[in-house]
């Protein structure tokens, strides 16, 4: 038995709601853990444009936000660390 998720899902429900908060300057992190092969990789960055995982979706929609503040400067900055096998 296999359970089947969607990063859209996840996205919607973790990621999504920290970007306003981001725009008024507060920092957030989304952090991914479990065993291997459980799916961290796919949820984060997914596998193809069809298939985008929280990474690709929350810069996209970022952006988006962004474009509709034009009365505001904006310095954005996104570090994506990967810690394997410790």
């Amino acid at each position: 038995f296999r359970l089947k998720y969607f990063p859209e899902e996840i996205y919607n429900k973790t990621a999504k709601p920290l970007l306003e908060s981001i725009i008024e300057g507060f920092k957030a992190t989304v952090f991914s853990y479990g065993a291997t092969c459980s799916g961290k990789i796919y949820t984060i960055l997914g596998n193809s444009q069809n298939e985008r995982g929280i990474m690709p979706r929350a810069v996209s929609d970022l952006f988006k936000i962004l474009q509709n503040k034009k009365n505001k400067e904006f310095k954005i900055q996104v570090s994506y660390i990967e810690i394997y096998n410790e």
